[in-house]
């Protein structure tokens, strides 16, 4: 009967201190991005996909480097990348940050000086996804001296304002030779949709080529 009651005793006690635990349950079902953040946290790595894949519309649209593929310094990029650590420092002229990079393919370290800060620091969180455009250097490793950054999901939004020409004539050339440089892209396709070639990035206004013949 003594043994009976200390081991009840104690069964009584672990139950207390159970209750006691704060357990944050995951909610199921759990969304696509959820268990991408569970994974990370759990394990250091994302195992199911990538929080960069629902940002495919911007990898396909030609203009992204991967960082694997980042070898020779003084070359121009482009980023599709998350965040995963900021550094942000005051200096002599003004805050300048530090930043880790990484994509399906690898990592890298990037730089932002104080006259591109002050544009993105709000940006600049760990978990972001972000299009980095910028020329790589090498001091010590290879590492990326920030132009601009631009949130992923803003990109994919511009990018999908992009202008589609199958027929180009040397008026309707004229007319875009024209416009203001802007974000929108222009693209000529041709063999039947086979290929398409970046006219360029241009300022265009809604409808704006319904009314050219």
């Amino acid at each position: 009967d003594l043994l009976m009651a200390e081991a009840t005793e104690t069964e009584e006690s672990l139950a207390d201190q159970f209750d006691m635990l704060k357990v944050n349950r995951p909610r199921i079902p759990m969304t696509s991005m959820e268990l991408l953040e569970l994974e990370k946290e759990a394990l250091g790595m994302y195992v199911s996909g990538s929080p960069l894949d629902q940002y495919k519309g911007i990898r396909e649209s030609g203009n992204i480097d991967d960082i694997a593929s980042l070898e020779v310094e003084d070359l121009h990029v482009a980023l599709l990348a998350i965040v995963t650590k900021v550094m942000i420092k005051e200096g002599r002229v003004g805050q300048f940050a530090f930043i880790d990079l990484e994509d399906a393919t690898g990592g890298i370290s990037a730089k932002i000086w104080s006259n591109r800060i002050a544009s993105c620091v709000s940006y600049l969180e760990p978990g972001n996804c972000l299009v980095v455009r910028g020329r790589t250097n090498r001091y010590k490793t290879l590492e990326i001296v920030v132009d601009s950054v631009t949130p992923a999901m803003e990109e994919l939004k511009r990018l999908q304002r992009r202008v589609i020409i199958k027929r180009l004539d040397a008026k309707l050339l004229n007319h875009i030779m024209k416009l203001p440089s802007g974000d929108t892209p222009i693209d000529l396709e041709v063999s039947n949709g086979d290929l398409r070639y970046r006219l360029g990035r241009y300022e265009v206004a809604p409808n704006y080529f319904e009314g050219i013949e």
